[in-house]
């Protein structure tokens, strides 16, 4: 009897998951896995593209900074160029170009002017900012109407020499403000004491 009973228990389960295995799904539920999938794939997509973004703004931050360290590291410890030792070294920001430039201030001769004098300072490296991201402001202290910043540096003085287009002003800091096509910005702050930091914006 309880054979009998155990057979017919394992027939009614069989049949019971013959039947679910061939069910399917249905239309609706078809429709409502679709449309979670595509949710969380949307969220993933959207959240992975702004902190793709994040990222490489900040890098290009990063890679700002490490430009004016490299000036000042040149200035400082006097690399050679056009045949003298006497030359400053900086960096130079234009609001309207997506490139940047390390330079030799080697014009005029024999006393820099501490400004990059296109065509007639040499040119060390020229970097560009990628994938769209850009110069959103250049700002001397609290002043943000400049075009151009030049930050440059002297031997044997490690301190930064700050100047707003071609005027012959020092400012005692500069903020270089750059964006990504997302809207993520960054902050560069130098101060005249050769101090460099990265920030991020709200």
């Amino acid at each position: 009897m309880e054979f009998e009973f155990y057979i017919i228990m394992n027939k009614i389960i069989l049949n019971f998951y013959n039947r679910r295995d061939n069910a399917g799904f249905s239309l609706i539920e078809l429709l409502v896995t679709i449309s979670i999938l595509a949710l969380v794939s949307g969220f993933v997509f959207f959240n992975h593209s702004q902190f793709n973004s994040q990222v490489i703004v900040e890098n290009l931050a990063y890679e700002i900074s490490l430009a004016i360290r490299q000036a000042q590291s040149y200035g400082v410890q006097v690399k050679q160029t056009a045949g003298d030792f006497n030359e400053g070294y900086g960096v130079y920001f234009d609001i309207n170009s997506d490139e940047f430039f390390i330079f030799a201030d080697i014009y005029p001769v024999s006393t820099p002017n501490f400004i990059y004098d296109p065509g007639l300072d040499e040119v060390v490296d020229t970097l560009r900012m990628s994938r769209g991201n850009e110069v959103d402001d250049l700002c001397v202290e609290s002043d943000c109407s400049p075009s151009s910043i030049s930050i440059a540096f002297l031997r044997p003085n490690p301190s930064a020499v700050i100047k707003a287009d071609s005027g012959t002003e020092i400012y005692d800091s500069a903020n270089i403000y750059i964006i990504s096509p997302k809207g993520v910005k960054k902050r560069i702050f130098v101060n005249r004491i050769g101090q460099i930091s990265v920030n991020s914006v709200e």
